[in-house]
């Protein structure tokens, strides 16, 4: 087609191809789905500061109720509920997004593992960056377009400005990356959804950028 349907911007000329697998076990491995996405630049574009992104709207039990954070030393993003939930009662469970393998770059001394293949002096790209959503908020909200769609992956608010961290008054691209274990009040330094919003319905948004990728580059990424 002439143009994407989101936000009507011009086609990349990517194509992504997509597995994805899950195992029927009584163990951890039975609450997982594990996703691999290839993509492949068959376009002549050399397309640069790129950023792949992984959206979730996780609605967790009651939509309404929910708050979400991330760990920077997993990849991972994360809801979680406000207490109790309507739906599953005083033990809700929690979910998340994990990059378990990111695009590779050229790294001196470092190994990655992309398409089954292990390349030397390369290494996999970890989370960049975890912004949150907040339906119907003035400033958290959903973007509008493409440019503030590409400031939420690059970690920053829709309008282009840094995210600041309310325990330390410092611009952070990781909104909310203490363990909700560790928030013991408002002199903690740990920076959790519940200090600056009551809970309610959160998207969130989790990044691994930016790379270059050029004209018949492809990269793999593994996500659960």
């Amino acid at each position: 087609s002439a143009s994407h349907t989101l936000y009507n911007t011009l086609p990349l000329g990517i194509e992504v191809r997509v597995t994805m697998w899950g195992y029927d076990r009584a163990d951890e491995f039975g609450d997982m789905m594990f996703i691999k996405m290839q993509a492949y630049n068959k376009s002549t574009n050399n397309i640069t500061d790129m950023y792949v992104g992984l959206w979730d709207d996780p609605d967790l039990g009651n939509a309404g109720d929910d708050f979400v954070g991330c760990d920077t030393t997993l990849s991972l993003g994360y809801c979680y509920n406000d207490g109790s939930d309507s739906y599953y009662g005083d033990t809700p469970p929690s979910i998340g997004r994990v990059f378990l393998q990111g695009p590779i770059v050229e790294s001196t001394g470092d190994t990655a593992v992309a398409f089954g293949t292990t390349y030397i002096d390369h290494r996999n790209l970890p989370m960049s960056s975890f912004t949150k959503y907040i339906n119907g908020d003035p400033v958290y909200t959903d973007p509008s377009d493409e440019i503030e769609t590409y400031y939420y992956m690059s970690g920053f608010k829709r309008d282009g400005t840094p995210f600041i961290n309310s325990s330390t008054s410092e611009e952070s691209k990781f909104v909310h990356a203490c363990d909700p274990n560790g928030n013991t009040g408002t002199t903690d330094n740990c920076w959790v959804d519940s200090d600056d919003h009551a809970s309610g319905d959160r998207r969130f948004l989790m990044n691994v950028g930016p790379f270059n990728f050029a004209s018949g580059d492809s990269l793999e990424l593994v996500f659960g």
